[in-house]
């Protein structure tokens, strides 16, 4: 490992040195084409044209920004466990619930800080590992390979895979073995007709018997020419394709630390899936547990390549932070790359149906990002390691770069609203008259677009897919889960009231199956879902759906009907599944908007929202006990955004929200 990092250091490229710094508070250096060029100070930055890029490991997104004139109060609770996620600290139970579980982090809205990249880059054994892998089999992959079959069947399929290579074998060596005979019979009777005929020389050599090893796919699939070995060639192959593809993968996850080695080899067993669905959350995929083209092309891919990308979507946050940006490409379905790059996979990139819509901001995301990414040097894996390996003060480095100016309409007041489509909305009771589950058909998903005034132009900024309600349990009073319909209300709303590492408060209705999970002592409260945590029900920052009315006495108070739009932890739902009524957003999303709408609207700070909840309920015999102390860290916007949801496209026979209840199936 030392002669690799000295080999790096040598071949970082010579920069000049640096001028005198001048005398100010809080100097940065400015970096061009990878090399810090001079000194600015803060208040020079935007005469010069420059933004304060924070590299830190203190970094965190502006959500959770402290109020200090606040005391206790202005200190945000979740913000030291953010930090210590974002260094990959998620052994310490007290930490994170599931984080030790999930480990990698970026899909639920946190990304590693850059020391934590810089490691893995400089992770050479692991790349040595991935390098040796042969990817044949897994590159000529065609069909996506699912897990959900029964142990037994995979091990029965390779065990139908090794006894047909086996008779391929036995069968070519019978060959080999027949014609070596023949050839010996040849050679004798040639020697004969030579001796007879006088002719004196050294003895033929016996002709080559070929080994058993010597046999592989080529040989064996050249038998399928023959009509009695086609139908054993056949099956051969089938069961081949998925073998040799979940070996490939195998490899690769034990490379990455994730696969214990006693893994059944070719078998898409439990631990396989699951390391495979930490490869894809690293990767920003999504765990879907399958193995399908994007994540095979992932697992083929330089590894230097996918922790350079790594790199890049960590850079991409903080250059958000620090412009003030939200516009990514989604309100005219376009997303850019950086530096040849597509950071993002097909899961988070979904395109509405709706788009382009009129108007609609093209993706100023990506091209800040690839300005930085030029300032800095951080050009190719190779230029990105040198450069971090040469950075003694990365930890606590802040620079400053040239970045494109922003779109004309950002200002510290923008004129905003947002517009929450529900999309295709389905009422009817979805269980057929067998006592099944029945899914309704959904064209159209329900989308969240934030609009800014600009001149007598309306600017679609982004369209984001959401959810909306439907049916789902509810415990009532008497303790009998039923169904009922979880209405997203319809109508104009505001808002006005933003919470950053919010608490969900789990109402009476909530079945205590929901509150509960099997822990190592017994039955436990499922603490990660109520937050504060990435996990938590409302993800990492919520903004109320308020309606305000207003009283005869001319007082306006505000109507919270338990509605939000927030981030979720369930990401998969956001673009083929439904909520509890709320709009749920990616977490990353989410957070960016957060911290967007914090740049461009007037705001005060309210600081720690103290709460006192709690709730007693005994769950098969065990009593437990939640308490909740704080509802989050809150900001209220004024004025407010204003918020409409439409009503959508309602389809069934069902017209009207249901109020009543339907038993369970």
């Amino acid at each position: 490992m030392i002669g690799t990092l000295a080999v790096l250091l040598l071949a970082t490229p010579a920069c000049p040195a640096l001028p005198a710094k001048p005398a100010c508070e809080g100097v940065l250096p400015v970096f061009e084409a990878g090399c810090a060029t001079r000194w600015v100070c803060p208040a020079d930055l935007a005469a010069q044209g420059l933004t304060s890029l924070d590299l830190s490991d203190t970094w965190t997104p502006p959500i959770f920004r402290e109020e200090p004139s606040l005391g206790e109060a202005g200190k945000q609770p979740y913000k030291a466990v953010y930090l210590k996620l974002a260094a990959g600290e998620v052994d310490d139970p007290l930490v994170e619930h599931r984080a030790a579980t999930d480990r990698y982090l970026e899909p639920y809205g946190i990304f590693p800080n850059i020391t934590v990249v810089k490691a893995r880059l400089l992770d050479a054994e692991r790349h040595a590992c991935h390098d040796a892998v042969d990817d044949a089999d897994l590159a000529a992959l065609e069909r996506s390979v699912s897990p959900y079959e029964d142990p037994a069947v995979g091990r029965q399929r390779v065990k139908t895979l090794k006894g047909l290579e086996g008779q391929f074998r036995r069968e070519l060596t019978r060959r080999a073995e027949a014609a070596a005979k023949e050839a010996a019979k040849e050679a004798a009777r040639a020697a004969a007709q030579a001796a007879e005929a006088g002719i004196v020389g050294p003895p033929a050599p016996a002709p080559a018997v070929p080994a058993k090893a010597e046999y592989g796919p080529a040989d064996f699939a050249a038998l399928a020419s023959e009509k009695k070995w086609a139908g054993p060639v056949a099956k051969w192959k089938k069961a081949r394709n998925r073998v040799e593809a979940i070996r490939g993968m195998q490899e690769h996850l034990k490379c990455e630390g994730e696969l214990d080695r006693s893994e059944t080899s070719g078998v898409f067993g439990w631990n396989t899936q699951l390391a495979l669905q930490i490869f894809q959350r690293k990767q920003f995929l999504g765990a879907r547990s399958t193995l399908d083209a994007e994540s095979r092309d992932h697992l083929i891919a330089d590894s230097h390549e996918l922790d350079f990308k790594a790199l890049l979507r960590a850079l991409r946050e903080r250059v958000v932070a620090a412009t003030g940006l939200l516009e990514d490409g989604s309100a005219v379905g376009r997303w850019g790359q950086v530096l040849g790059r597509t950071l993002d996979s097909n899961e988070f990139r979904y395109t509405l149906p709706d788009v382009p819509l009129p108007n609609g901001a093209e993706d100023a995301i990506s091209p800040a990002t690839e300005a930085a990414a030029r300032a800095l040097g951080w050009t190719t894996p190779d230029a990105a390691t040198r450069w971090l390996e040469s950075r003694a003060d990365l930890a606590s480095l802040v620079v400053a770069v040239k970045l494109p100016p922003p779109p004309p309409w950002h200002s510290a007041h923008m004129d905003l609203r947002a517009e929450v489509d529900r999309g295709d909305v389905w009422y009817d009771y979805p269980v057929g008259p067998s006592g099944r589950l029945r899914s309704h058909p959904i064209e159209r998903r329900p989308s969240n677009t934030l609009y800014v005034k600009h001149g007598d132009q309306e600017i679609a900024l982004v369209r984001w897919a959401t959810t909306i309600g439907a049916w789902k349990e509810e415990r009532l009073e008497s303790g009998d889960v039923v169904y009922k319909y979880k209405n997203s209300d319809v109508g104009p709303r505001i808002w006005r009231h933003l919470v950053t590492g919010p608490s969900w408060l789990p109402p009476p209705s909530t079945p205590d199956d929901d509150l509960v999970q099997r822990g190592r002592r017994g039955w436990e409260i499922k603490t990660d879902i109520m937050g504060p945590s990435y996990a938590s029900a409302f993800g990492l920052v919520m903004l109320i759906h308020h309606q305000p009315v207003v009283r005869k006495s001319g007082k306006t108070v505000y109507f919270d009907n338990g509605i939000r739009s927030h981030g979720s932890v369930s990401y998969r739902s956001i673009v083929r599944g439904a909520s509890h009524g709320c709009h749920r957003l990616f977490n990353h999303l989410a957070v960016r908007l957060g911290g967007f709408l914090l740049a461009h609207r007037p705001h005060t700070v309210e600081g720690n929202l103290p709460v006192t909840y709690g709730r007693r309920f005994t769950y098969k015999g065990e009593a437990l006990h939640v308490k909740l102390e704080s509802r989050g860290f809150g900001f209220v916007f004024e004025p407010p955004v204003p918020v409409n949801v439409l009503e959508g496209r309602i389809r069934g026979r069902v017209r009207r929200p249901p109020a009543g209840s339907m038993p369970v199936p």
